[in-house]
């Protein structure tokens, strides 16, 4: 049986490589997720560019990924796998990523102070996750003042493993950063970056700071599991913080003894922030369209169209900001999207961080669950605050609306101080 060979990504890293890759792969076709390239031939290549969907019609399909960078290929390597397809991949380092500039600005490396390196934070648009960042390393420079603290992304990580080993001493403390990514939903791009750090530094104490973690419930999900709990349960120094209680059962079951396992609230809960802006009569509306969504089109649809029933206007926002974020503007695009979101009537959203965004901003929030309940299971932290509610039937969305859009409040965690005085000892040395 013929192999129909196939490349991912359809841009400038195939072009730039495209004579190697021509020479050597020799591929049959393009693959691409923007729409406008399906069914078109590529002027460069000459290869007809199909759409992900439609791999599995041609014979036995193998993959080269062709992009610009480790964690969209990671991404896509995620998505193929979902699909059972065979995939290699080749990167071309259009950006320079290193650790060298963070590293050698914030700190003397070769000093003899104590250091918390806060691993694995984000580079990629999700604004909720650099919420949770941008959280983490304040609270950490506060309750742990003696410690230098050392950040370290998702792909200064993955270009730099070798590096890092090199610098890392047994005496550090590594933390990763917080979010929902553990488990099989997101493989390639998170959970194997977690197992990867836990069984590289053996000797040191690792701690990961309040997730998800969710497993399919499949023979994927199964297998990835038990792979998952033998990485976990072979190191000795391992603290886990979960930020619901559907992920801390899990791991109750997962490893052999429950003293590494702390219940916590979700990082972005301990955000501070004051707001100054006038609130206006639109309706925010912010729904996921991934996989972790639950809600259909037909869903959302019946939910724009009841709001726009109830209010002057309605406005689409996204937690994403639409490009790749850094450390370098991480305050700046939460600030921008906390203003945005600070000016609505009231948020509907099927996303976490954008009903924590709108908790913390003191508006009123109605807020759909996700496939792995993180959303529902994260709200009992701020139960309390009567401006935020889980909408559990979508027919009660109208009542809930007329009943919501006028409430507001001011954001308060309950028991931080006691929460805080837990992070502090957890991470202790």
């Amino acid at each position: 049986m013929l192999m129909t060979k196939m490349i991912f990504g359809v841009g400038n890293t195939l072009y730039n490589n495209w004579k190697y890759i021509k020479k050597y792969y020799n591929p049959d076709l393009a693959v691409d997720n923007n729409p406008e390239k399906w069914g078109k031939i590529d002027e460069f290549t000459g290869l007809k560019c199909i759409a992900p969907n439609d791999i599995l019609s041609y014979t036995s399909p193998e993959m080269l990924i062709t992009v610009g960078d480790p964690y969209s290929a990671e991404c896509i390597k995620n998505q193929l796998y979902n699909m059972s397809i065979k995939a290699t991949y080749l990167i071309e380092m259009i950006k320079e990523w290193s650790v060298s500039e963070p590293i050698s600005n914030e700190i003397n490396i070769h000093n003899e102070n104590k250091k918390i390196w806060l691993l694995n934070t984000p580079e990629h648009d999700n604004l909720g996750d650099h919420l949770i960042a941008e959280s983490e390393l304040e609270l950490i420079k506060k309750i742990k003042p003696e410690y230098e603290v050392i950040e370290v992304t998702d792909m200064e990580y993955l270009w730099h493993r070798e590096k890092l080993r090199a610098i890392i001493t047994k005496k550090d403390l590594l933390v990763i950063t917080g979010g929902g990514f553990l488990g099989s939903m997101w493989l390639y791009n998170a959970e194997n970056t977690v197992r990867e750090i836990i069984t590289y530094y053996p000797d040191n104490k690792v701690v990961i700071l309040p997730q998800t973690i969710f497993f399919e419930n499949n023979e994927r999900g199964k297998k990835e599991f038990l792979k998952t709990s033998r990485i976990y349960n072979n190191h000795d120094k391992l603290t886990i913080c979960l930020r619901e209680k559907k992920s801390y059962e899990i791991l109750k079951t997962m490893l052999s003894g429950n003293s590494k396992l702390h219940l916590l609230p979700d990082m972005g809960l301990f955000f501070d922030y004051n707001v100054h802006v006038k609130r206006r009569e639109n309706i925010g509306i912010c729904f996921r369209n991934d996989k972790e969504s639950t809600l259909c089109a037909d869903d959302k649809k019946y939910i724009i169209q009841i709001a726009k029933m109830q209010a002057t206007g309605i406005k689409f926002i996204s937690t994403h900001s639409g490009k790749f974020d850094d450390r370098k503007n991480r305050a700046e695009q939460i600030e921008k999207k906390m203003q945005e979101i600070a000016s609505m009537s009231l948020i509907i959203t099927d996303t976490l961080h954008c009903m924590i965004f709108a908790a913390l901003c003191g508006i009123p929030c109605i807020a759909f669950d996700n496939v792995s309940n993180k959303v529902s299971n994260v709200y009992e932290w701020i139960k309390e605050l009567k401006y935020v509610k889980i909408c559990t039937d979508l027919y009660d969305i109208d009542s809930m609306i007329h009943e919501m859009i006028s409430r507001s409040g001011k954001f308060e965690l309950p028991n931080r101080e006691k929460y805080e005085e837990e992070i502090k000892k957890i991470l202790d040395n």
